[in-house]
C-alpha cells in the first residue's frame, strides 16, 4: 500500500522585485535544505525586471517610487489582494510577510488563518508608517517570530520580540576569507563610490557639496534610483564637474564596480533611515572598501568597534577627514575588523536560520 507523504508548503511574500531582495536566499536554502516546497510571489514594481529565482509567481503592476502616497497605497492594495487570491488557491501551510504596509493590509487575513504561522520580516522603515503603526502591535503578536534587519529599527518599532537577519547578499561567505588587495587608496582622483538604489537626495546633497570640483577626487553612483534626476539637475546647477552617474547595472557586474572605488558612500539624511543598515554596507566591507558614515547612524556602532571607516560629523569637513584616515590607514588593522565583523555576522545568521527551522518544523 502506497504510504502519502504530506509536504508542507511556504510561500514568501514579496512586495518587490527579487533581485532587490538577496536576502530571501537565506529562506529558500533552509526550505531547500528541509524539502520544504515554496513559492516567492513578488511585485514587479519596476516594470522591467527579468525573472531570476525558480518558483517565482510575479503580480505585473508597474509602481515607480515617484507615485504619490495615494497611488501607492493603492498599489500596495491591489498586490495585497493579488496574494490572498494566490495564497487561497495554492493553500499553503506558512507565509513569510516582507514589509509593514502588506503586512498591515493583510492583517485580518493573517489572524484569522495563520495565526502563529507567519513570520513578520521588516527590512526598511515605511513611509506611512504613522497610519500603520496602530495595527502592528497585534501583528507582531500573532507572527511566529519577528524579523528586522537592523537593531536600530527596536528605536521606532512597538517593544516585541525581535531577531536579527542582515541584508546581505546570500554568497558571502564564499568571499568572507577571499585575500586582501596589496595596497589600497591607488585611484587617482579618489574614487567616491554610492551603489544601488540611489535615494536619499539630501544625504547625497551633503556628500556632493563637501567634494564637489575637489580635483584629487571624483564621486561615482551607480544604479538608479527616484533621486538620480534630482541629483543630475542639482550638479548642473552648481556646476559640479567631478561627479558620474552610470545608471542600472547588472547584479552580477556589482563587486566588480565597488572594486574601481576607493571609499563607499553611505551619508544618509536626518530621518528614521539612520537606523537602518544599507545594503552597501555590507557589500563595501565584504569588498575591502572603507565607508562613510554620518555620525548618528546605526552603521557607526560597527565602524567604532572594528575600524572599518570615516565616522563623518557635521561642522567638520569630509576631504580632510578622508585625508587624514588615509594618512593614519593600518592594513593590517582594517583587515582583522573586517574579519571580526563578519564573525558576529555568522553568529547573527545562524540564529536566524535556526529558528527559520522551528517555523517550518512546528
Amino acid at each position: 500500500m502506497l504510504k502519502f507523504v504530506y509536504k508542507m508548503k511556504v510561500a514568501l511574500l514579496l512586495p518587490a522585485e527579487p533581485e532587490k531582495a538577496p536576502y530571501i536566499q537565506y529562506y529558500i536554502d533552509v526550505f531547500k535544505e528541509k524539502g520544504i516546497e515554496y513559492d516567492v510571489i513578488a511585485w514587479n514594481r519596476s516594470g522591467n525586471n527579468p525573472k531570476v529565482l525558480e518558483r517565482l509567481i510575479m503580480y505585473e503592476a508597474p509602481s515607480p517610487d515617484t507615485l504619490s502616497n495615494i497611488k501607492k497605497v493603492r498599489g500596495f492594495w491591489g498586490f495585497k489582494q493579488f496574494v490572498e487570491k494566490t495564497v487561497r488557491q495554492k493553500q499553503y501551510d506558512r507565509l513569510v510577510v516582507h514589509t509593514i504596509m502588506l503586512a498591515v493590509f493583510m492583517s485580518s487575513f493573517l489572524k484569522r488563518y495563520y495565526g502563529g504561522k507567519y513570520i513578520l520580516d521588516i527590512r526598511d522603515e515605511c513611509s506611512l508608517y504613522g497610519i500603520m503603526k496602530l495595527r502592528l502591535p497585534v501583528l507582531l503578536k500573532y507572527s511566529f517570530c519577528n524579523v528586522i534587519s537592523s537593531w536600530g529599527f527596536k528605536t521606532w518599532l512597538p517593544e516585541a520580540e525581535y531577531v536579527i537577519s542582515h541584508n546581505i547578499g546570500f554568497r558571502w561567505k564564499e568571499k568572507m576569507n577571499m585575500p586582501a588587495p596589496d595596497s589600497f587608496f591607488h585611484h587617482q582622483p579618489l574614487d567616491i563610490l554610492t551603489i544601488g538604489q540611489i535615494r536619499h537626495f539630501d544625504g547625497n546633497r551633503v556628500l556632493i557639496d563637501e567634494l564637489g570640483n575637489r580635483g584629487n577626487m571624483k564621486m561615482h553612483f551607480a544604479g538608479d534610483g527616484v533621486d538620480v534626476p534630482r541629483l543630475v539637475e542639482y550638479c548642473k546647477e552648481k556646476k559640479i564637474n567631478n561627479v558620474a552617474f552610470s545608471g542600472r547595472y547588472l547584479k552580477e557586474n556589482e563587486d566588480d564596480i565597488v572594486s574601481t572605488s576607493d571609499f563607499v558612500n553611505i551619508l544618509l539624511p536626518q530621518t528614521r533611515v539612520q537606523q537602518a543598515m544599507a545594503n552597501r554596507f555590507y557589500l563595501a566591507i565584504l569588498n575591502y572598501k572603507p565607508v562613510i558614515v554620518n555620525a548618528e547612524s546605526i552603521q557607526v556602532e560597527y565602524v567604532k568597534k572594528y575600524g572599518l571607516g570615516i565616522i563623518w560629523e557635521q561642522g567638520t569637513i569630509l576631504r580632510e577627514c578622508i585625508h587624514e584616515y588615509i594618512l593614519n590607514f593600518n592594513r593590517v588593522s582594517f583587515c582583522k575588523g573586517r574579519h571580526l565583523f563578519f564573525h558576529e555576522l555568522l553568529l547573527d545568521i545562524e540564529k536566524f536560520e535556526t529558528l527559520v527551522m522551528k517555523f517550518i518544523d512546528k
